[in-house]
């Protein structure tokens, strides 16, 4: 296998060497990044979604030609659901909480009036979830034996800073238990 990817890598190199490389022009290219501030446990491998009324920041990056662009002197106008949220000269970045409601959609649109001549927009749609708690109940088959079972709880998308802010109750077989740690 390695002799393969070395073989391939000679075979690549080989062709640059006789290429000629023309110079590429390419249309601007935009992407939205976003972060909500929603807690997810550390360690959780995926993106932390918005719920209802959790805030939102996102920013708009730019490149052109395989380079970054500087937006400080572009007029960027930001849209949430088709409402103008802000924006201005140099306004690379927004925050806005997410709606009341959940499940729900955020349309969240960057507009650049005038980028060389040329009107641009970048559309991206972010999810808005209901929290979710997962349970870890390391156990064969689902089951256990004995009269203890130690569950983890892992809170999932709640509109809170830290698993501190949460308020747990237990209830099996229609007994509440004190015991929440």
């Amino acid at each position: 296998m390695t002799k393969f990817f070395i073989g391939l890598l000679l075979l690549l190199v080989g062709s640059f060497t006789h290429a000629h490389v023309h110079a590429q022009t390419t249309s601007p290219q935009m992407v939205i990044n976003w972060k909500a501030n929603s807690y997810v446990p550390s360690g959780f491998a995926g993106k932390a979604f918005p719920t209802a009324e959790s805030s939102v920041a996102a920013a708009l990056i730019m490149t052109e030609n395989g380079k970054l662009v500087n937006l400080a002197g572009q007029t960027i106008y930001w849209y949430v659901n088709e409402n103008f949220i802000g924006g201005g000269p140099g306004i690379s970045r927004i925050v806005f909480d997410a709606p009341i409601v959940a499940p729900n959609n955020i349309d969240l649109r960057a507009k650049l009036p005038d980028y060389k001549g040329s009107m641009l927009i970048e559309n991206i749609t972010i999810p808005v979830v209901n929290p979710e708690v997962a349970l870890q109940a390391p156990f064969p088959n689902g089951r256990f034996r004995g009269s203890s079972a130690r569950l983890t709880v892992l809170p999932l998308f709640f509109n809170v800073k830290s698993m501190e802010n949460l308020t747990f109750t237990w209830i099996a077989n229609g007994q509440s238990f004190s015991d929440t740690e």
